[in-house]
């Protein structure tokens, strides 16, 4: 039996116009053919995202770097760990902030939400065996979320969980649902000023199309400012 895959983009401002657009499409698919089809719409992309900016295949700038750096806007930091070792820790201190069981990834999979979540080249980040990660303040400073690219690496409906933390008290609380083949930006709103911040996963439903299971998520793009 065929199937209509829906494709969604999110709201997002392009370089030539500044205008807010929603993009939708509809594809009738066999079945057979619906997981490569989603890794091809995946591939074909042209546009990525962090913050309000979008950059398009045809005005990427010259410095990959520079332009990653650039990203997020409101004067805050974007985080690719696309200059950190694959299959290696974050290290302390790196962007301002002391990391614990997040470690750095180049999707070796060949369907999984590692490709999904993976925005700017070449790395995306993931909790290593589904843990908690947890970020917290370096030399005293408190710092701020505001924006994520996120995906499951394995299991649809994966209950994604951030709570922020200042001086052990719970500033904000708020559980996100992640797939694994649609990414997901998400904006916070109320995690400003924290000392510590968990991402914990749980639950969700494995994906028929992949070859793995378990509460990993792939992160990428985080923008976040430190004070």
């Amino acid at each position: 039996m065929d199937q209509t895959l829906t494709i969604n983009s999110e709201l997002h401002s392009t370089d030539n116009d500044k205008s807010e657009k929603r993009i939708t499409s509809q594809e009738t698919v066999p079945s057979s053919n619906i997981k490569t089809k989603m890794v091809d719409i995946f591939y074909s992309c042209n546009y990525f995202y962090c913050g309000n900016r979008c950059f398009s295949s045809s005005n990427r700038r010259q410095n990959e770097e520079e332009k990653w750096e650039t990203g997020c806007g409101n004067d805050s930091i974007l985080i690719t760990f696309d200059e950190l070792p694959s299959l290696t820790a974050v290290p302390n201190g790196y962007k301002s902030i002391n990391w614990n069981n997040a470690y750095v990834f180049i999707n070796s999979y060949n369907i999984s939400g590692f490709q999904t979540g993976t925005v700017s080249p070449n790395c995306t980040s993931h909790n290593a065996y589904g843990n908690p990660m947890r970020m917290t303040n370096l030399d005293g400073t408190l710092f701020t979320l505001h924006s994520v690219a996120m995906a499951s690496a394995w299991k649809d409906n994966l209950q994604l969980n951030v709570v922020g933390y200042r001086s052990n008290v719970i500033i904000a609380n708020n559980t996100y649902i992640i797939q694994v083949f649609l990414l997901s930006n998400i904006t916070f709103i109320g995690y400003s000023n924290l000392d510590t911040v968990v991402f914990s996963t749980s639950g969700g439903t494995r994906n028929p199309n992949v070859s793995d299971d378990g509460t990993h998520y792939a992160m990428d793009n985080l923008c976040i400012s430190v004070k």
